[in-house]
Order: C-alpha cells, then structure tokens, then sequence
C-alpha cells in the first residue's frame, strides 16, 4: 500500500541519513544537506529567477525542508481526506513563511512566475 511503501523509504531515507550524521561533523552534515538534498536542489531551480542571498536561501530552505520531507517523498499515492486536508494547511502556512523571508514584491515574481514557491507533487 502506499502507506507501507512510504514507511519503507522513510526508513531507508533514514539509514542513510543515519551514516552519514556517523562520518560527519554536525556542521559538515548540515552544509551536505544543504547542499546536496532534494529541498535544496528543488528550491535553486525555483528561485533562479528571485536570486535569493544566501542567508535568505538558507532560511527558505528550513522552511522547505520540513514540508519536503513529510509530503513529497513519502505522500505520493496517499488520499485520504485528512491528510490532504492537514497537508493544505501546512502548505497555506509554508507559503506565508516563504513571503515573509522574500519580501511581498519578490513571492509575487515567484508566484507570477509560475514556480510555486514548495514542492509540486506527481
């Protein structure tokens, strides 16, 4: 089921993450991710055309990270109401925190851009 195969992969995402966080420093750790995670990757591409500084894209990206990791990689194939329902809030109340760290003129470019400022689910 799709529930089961999410459990899986957060499980697996999480063995990985695991040995990673054994070879390196917190520090070193927190820049991979950083650098190298799914989140950060996605949000580059979204917000190219926003040219974010980096203490601004280090913000948007732990206000991405938490909404990535709990919807986009283990929610596909879910449909249950109260989830959909739960992920929708979080989504409105992802939106505002993203607003505010850009400012309103700039979540604007993002938005008349056409590149929604989280995650675009299959």
């Amino acid at each position: 089921s799709p529930d089961e195969a999410s459990q899986q992969l957060r499980e697996l995402d999480g063995t990985r993450l695991a040995k990673l966080r054994e070879v390196l420093t917190p520090a070193e750790f927190a820049e991979h991710e950083l650098q190298t995670s799914w989140t950060a990757i996605q949000l580059r591409q979204r917000l190219a055309n926003i040219n974010p500084s980096e203490p601004e894209f280090r913000m948007l990206y732990e206000a991405q990270k938490p909404f990535d990791d709990e919807y986009v990689h283990y929610f596909n194939g879910r449909t249950d109401e109260v989830g959909l329902q739960r992920k929708q809030q979080e989504q409105t109340q992802l939106d505002e925190r993203i607003r505010l760290i850009l400012d309103e003129q700039r979540y604007r470019e993002l938005i008349g851009a056409n590149l929604r400022p989280v995650v675009i689910t299959p």
